[in-house]
C-alpha cells in the first residue's frame, strides 16, 4: 500500500503521493473500489464494530452422501430433491474453518451423520426445518461439532 503524503517533507511531490494512496481504495472516477480482503491475519483479536459476517449462504447438494463446502455458510438440499438424504462428508475441511449448514428446503430432511465420513457429531443430526442449524470447526480433515440449533417453528 502506498504511504500516506507527509505535510511538509512532500514538497513538490505532495500530489503524486495523496493520488497513489488514492487510488488503492478509489476507482478513477472518485468512487469506493471494491478492498474487501479476502483473509486477515492477525496475532492479536479481531473486533468489529458491526456484524461479523460469514458471506452468503449459497445451496450445496448432496451427491453420493457428500457436499464440498465453498464458504462458510451454506443451505444443504437433497439429491434429487428426496424427501430424506444422508450427509457423510463435507469437503473443504482445513484447521480453522468455520461452518453453518442448514436445509435448503423445510419439507426435505437432511441427516449429518456421525463418524460416517469426515462429521465427527454429538450424534447423528436431523435436519427438518429450516431454521435448524449446524455449527461446525475444520480440524485437519475432519469438521467437529461446535453446536447444533434444533428449531421446529
Amino acid at each position: 500500500m502506498a504511504p500516506l503524503p507527509t505535510p511538509g517533507a512532500s514538497d513538490g511531490t505532495y500530489g503524486t503521493e495523496l493520488n497513489a494512496y488514492l487510488v488503492v481504495e478509489h476507482e478513477t472516477d472518485g468512487t469506493h473500489g471494491d478492498t474487501v480482503p479476502t483473509s486477515v491475519t492477525s496475532s492479536g483479536d479481531i473486533t468489529s464494530s458491526t456484524f461479523f459476517k460469514l458471506g452468503p449462504d449459497t445451496e450445496l447438494t448432496i451427491a453420493g452422501g457428500i457436499i464440498t463446502a465453498t464458504g462458510s455458510l451454506h443451505t444443504v438440499d437433497t439429491q434429487s430433491n428426496d424427501p430424506s438424504d444422508e450427509l457423510d462428508t463435507v469437503n473443504g475441511a482445513a484447521g480453522g474453518n468455520l461452518l453453518v449448514l442448514r436445509p435448503a428446503d423445510a419439507t426435505r430432511t437432511i441427516v449429518a451423520k456421525d463418524g460416517t465420513g469426515n462429521l465427527r457429531l454429538a450424534g447423528d443430526f436431523t435436519m427438518d426445518h429450516s431454521s435448524d442449524m449446524l455449527f461446525l470447526v475444520g480440524v485437519g480433515a475432519n469438521w467437529i461439532e461446535i453446536s447444533r440449533s434444533s428449531n421446529e417453528t
